[in-house]
């Protein structure tokens, strides 16, 4: 990671300092971060209706405070729509918006 700028400090910790820290805007040198690890289960991304990191609410979206509408605007459209072909098509426009944009790198 070093080769690529990112300096790690691994830490040994409890998950309340965890969520403390992680939500943290102050600047590095004082507790806050820069780069950010989570795992998300597969049910958690399945679908636009349940799926957190696609909302870029600024500071009421997950850490990191991604600040891009779009592909959350489109999330009451793709709960709206009946058919899995529509609701595949809203899908896709939605990836697409997240491969261009990067809010979170979907691996």
């Amino acid at each position: 990671m070093a080769k690529h700028g990112v300096n790690i400090d691994e830490v040994l910790t409890c998950r309340g300092s965890v969520m403390q820290s992680s939500t943290s805007q102050q600047p590095i040198d004082t507790g806050g971060w820069s780069v950010f690890g989570s795992v998300w289960g597969s049910d958690d991304g399945r679908n636009a209706a349940g799926h957190l990191l696609l909302r870029g609410n600024g500071l009421r979206a997950w850490n990191g405070w991604p600040t891009d509408e779009r592909p959350g605007n489109q999330r009451p459209s793709w709960i709206d729509t009946a058919d899995q072909a529509g609701q595949r098509e809203i899908a896709g426009q939605v990836q697409v918006q997240v491969l261009e944009d990067g809010p979170f790198p979907p691996v």
